[in-house]
């Protein structure tokens, strides 16, 4: 999902994007975040180099505020943008609070910037992005994708394991209950 919303935005406008996994849990930060999508937005680009040179100290480097001022000052210089933050659900309760509350003062003072937050329905998200965002909720609409690769996977691994014909046509309604059971 992220990355079709990746390639979608690519065509608008800058995009810098950061991905949080399940196995960074413990060590992702709101500031990790910021200055992941601070360097993603200014690579390659020489003016975007030169206003990250020249705008940041030491609390930009130290400090979440730091982190989202300079955020700012290279998001009025780089014109339309999009930031996507997916796995926001991975983060701890209290990092996520902190990230979440500096990407919308962020967003309040960079009126070109969009930003999509992918994540798991979490409470705390919820009741933070309540008055801020929309919400579209997908689990419900891509019961045909997980159906889809189910039936490609299981087609690929019977052919590979020479499975009977009658093996595989039971193994494969068998799994065909996964996409029914995934709700979506």
């Amino acid at each position: 999902m992220a990355s079709e919303v990746i390639e979608k935005t690519q065509s608008k406008g800058r995009t810098s994007f950061a991905f949080i996994s399940y196995k960074d849990k413990r060590i992702a930060a709101a500031i990790s975040i910021v200055h992941s999508l601070i360097f993603r937005l200014v690579s390659g680009n020489g003016d975007l180099e030169t206003v990250v040179c020249e705008s940041c100290n030491e609390e930009c480097k130290q400090s979440l505020k730091g982190a989202g001022d300079l955020l700012v000052a290279v998001l009025r210089c780089a014109g339309p943008t999009y930031l996507i933050v997916d796995g926001v659900d991975e983060m701890e309760e209290t990092e996520r609070g902190r990230l979440l509350a500096e990407l919308l003062r962020i967003l309040k003072l960079s009126p070109e910037t969009r930003l999509f937050i992918s994540s798991r329905a979490e409470a705390d998200l919820l009741s933070i992005l309540r008055n801020d965002a929309t919400v579209i909720t997908i689990e419900q609409k891509n019961f045909q994708c997980i159906r889809r690769y189910i039936r490609q996977w299981a087609q690929d691994w019977v052919v590979e394991r020479e499975f009977w014909p009658a093996e595989q046509t039971e193994i494969k309604l068998g799994l065909e209950q996964l996409a029914l059971k995934s709700q979506g």
